[in-house]
């Protein structure tokens, strides 16, 4: 039974014993559970994120009082437990009133689950022993039989289920290189000190403990990449049984299956950090500047003649300038950089792409998408500036700074060492001497 298993599990009954046998059976699969009564004191403060599966009593103190009534107060607890960003989660209806659970599809309209379950409490409970319990067979077979209604939900909660396992398997690993005694947690903390300055070297403020342990952390998820990886290839790998056939014919399918507004936002989800960005560069900033007094010309980067091109006023008023931080992070880390090292550059409209010159000395990204917007960056790597460091920050007058906007984003690692790379051949190319 693929099921959520990092407490991403609601079991929402106003009457705690025909709660408890479900709580209980989910506990003997491994799979913990929060659990909410009727009681408004008792919800979370604010709503959860990360649900993926509900179970719901709809007569949530109710019983006696009209349909409209039993509905909206289930709507209305459920908004108070799960957040408008909760992503994809399954409703099952734990409830001995399949009427309801169809009124409660056509009502519940925030938040709205990808699909409905009935599960009638009944025919889940058995009596052993004079105690009763949930019929685990039965509850495994009607949840495993529905989940299989959506291959994406299952697909998800497999991954979200793996990265728990290797953050569980990172924690581990961590902690054991201290053995268990009155000095464990000095140990461990100096391990994360170390860490942070792996990643900051010479810029880590150690008066600033926030700064030395998110540093720490993004030392940690190097490694949790690894594992992650390693646990998806291994041939062990197991995919819960889930079938793409049933869902996809896969002899039809293309690249192009995917339109470009869908390809555009996962190139960005893949590539760029579009978050709140650090002011002063790091490795892999990104920023705009305004149109004047920028080096390097579209014409630079226009495959054809861009005088003579009909919509050649379209694209200069859509085209974006920026420059990119490209100094390497080794560099960055170790204070051994003497100057900013900015490669210049375009976020070109990608209805022009066509028109982007090719060769040796520019680079193109895939479509990413900024502001609701597709693009691909461009940069002409004979367009390679310095800046000194104090002219940078204080915004000087200076030809290739006076302009300076705030940040656009962060490009991911694996992007950046890409362009750093290509940048690099283009520098290094012997080339040769010949009349």
């Amino acid at each position: 039974m693929n099921i959520s298993q990092s407490g991403r599990v609601v079991v929402i009954d106003d009457n705690k014993k025909e709660a408890y046998p479900l709580i209980e059976t989910l506990s003997k699969k491994g799979i913990p559970s929060t659990y909410f009564s009727s009681e408004i004191e008792q919800l979370p403060d604010k709503p959860l994120s990360g649900i993926r599966i509900v179970f719901l009593d709809i007569e949530l103190g109710t019983i006696g009082q009209p349909d409209e009534t039993k509905i909206s107060t289930a709507i209305g607890i459920l908004n108070r437990i799960i957040s408008s960003d909760n992503g994809p989660y399954m409703i099952i209806g734990w409830t001995k009133h399949a009427d309801l659970l169809k009124k409660l599809k056509t009502k519940i309209k925030k938040n709205r689950p990808i699909f409905f379950l009935d599960l009638e409490k009944s025919k889940c409970f058995e009596t052993r022993n004079k105690r009763k319990t949930c019929n685990l067979a039965q509850l495994e077979e009607n949840i495993s039989r529905e989940l299989k209604k959506s291959s994406a939900f299952q697909i998800l909660t497999l991954w979200e289920n793996i990265a728990h396992y290797c953050a569980g398997e990172m924690v581990a690993s961590i902690s054991s290189l201290s053995k268990p005694s009155t000095k464990w947690d000095k140990n461990i903390c100096e391990i994360f000190y170390a860490l942070s300055f792996a990643q900051l070297a010479n810029h880590l403020n150690i008066e600033d403990s926030n700064e030395m342990i998110q540093n720490a952390l993004i030392t940690i998820n190097y490694a949790l990449t690894d594992v992650f990886e390693k646990k998806i290839s291994s041939p062990e790998f197991n995919s819960a049984g889930i079938d793409l056939k049933t869902i996809l014919n896969l002899s039809d399918l293309r690249e192009s299956v995917i339109d470009k507004k869908t390809r555009g936002k996962i190139n960005s989800m893949l590539l760029l950090s579009i978050s709140e960005t650090a002011d002063f560069p790091q490795p892999g900033t990104l920023y705009e500047f305004s149109r004047r007094n920028f080096p390097l010309k579209v014409d630079d980067l226009f495959n054809g003649e861009l005088e003579t091109y009909p919509k050649r006023d379209q694209l200069l008023r859509k085209v974006k300038k920026i420059i990119l931080e490209a100094t390497p992070t080794c560099d960055y880390a170790n204070k051994k950089w003497k100057k900013h090292r900015f490669l210049l550059g375009f976020l070109w409209p990608e209805e022009f792409s066509n028109k982007i010159k090719t060769g040796d000395s520019s680079c193109k990204s895939p479509i990413i998408e900024y502001n609701l917007k597709r693009y691909k960056l461009v940069f002409d790597f004979r367009y390679l500036m310095t800046a000194e460091f104090e002219e940078f920050k204080n915004n000087k007058r200076n030809y290739s700074l006076k302009h300076r906007k705030k940040p656009l984003c962060q490009i991911r690692h694996q992007l950046l060492v890409d362009i750093q790379s290509r940048l690099s051949r283009h520098v290094n190319r012997p080339g040769i001497v010949n009349v």
